[in-house]
């Protein structure tokens, strides 16, 4: 009997040995972590690959907060020097509109005095020849026109 017991005693402490060490290799992260193959060491990583703190993290949320303050009033400057312009073009082809508009007039009421069953001299001429003016305007000639 006497090897009766000591088998289940050996048997007892190899279930102990091996969850002992078992439990040794979960609490260190398993065999990956052992090995080098579980989660990465930060201090051995590359740089961009690394886990950010909430430091960091909330730093580079003011930097973006920033960032996209900065965009905005460019585009605002941009879209107000924009507006200057546009202004501008506008008030001169307000301008041109109403001098064009006053030549637009200017030819309506000509056509309308033209286009009258009967056309008056005034449309065409603008101070009308009379007999008396058009004689007066002639030239006069005195003598028999031999020049001597």
């Amino acid at each position: 009997m006497e090897y009766a017991s000591n088998a289940k005693a050996n048997a007892a402490l190899t279930t102990g040995i091996i969850g002992t060490v078992l439990g040794g290799i979960a609490s260190a992260g398993g065999i990956g972590a052992i090995l080098g193959l579980g989660r990465p060491n930060p201090a051995n990583m590359p740089e961009d690959d690394r886990p950010v703190t909430r430091y960091e993290m909330g730093l580079i949320q003011e930097n973006n907060r920033k960032d996209t303050e900065i965009a905005i009033l460019k585009s605002q400057q941009y879209t107000d020097r924009a507006m200057v312009g546009v202004q501008a073009q506008f008030a001169q082809q307000t301008a041109w509109n109403a001098v064009q508009g006053i030549n637009i007039q200017t030819i309506q009421n000509q056509l309308a005095s033209i286009t009258k069953f009967m056309v008056p001299i005034s449309a065409i001429v603008p101070e009308p020849l009379t007999a008396e003016a058009a004689t007066a305007s002639a030239p006069k000639t005195t003598g028999t026109g031999s020049g001597s």
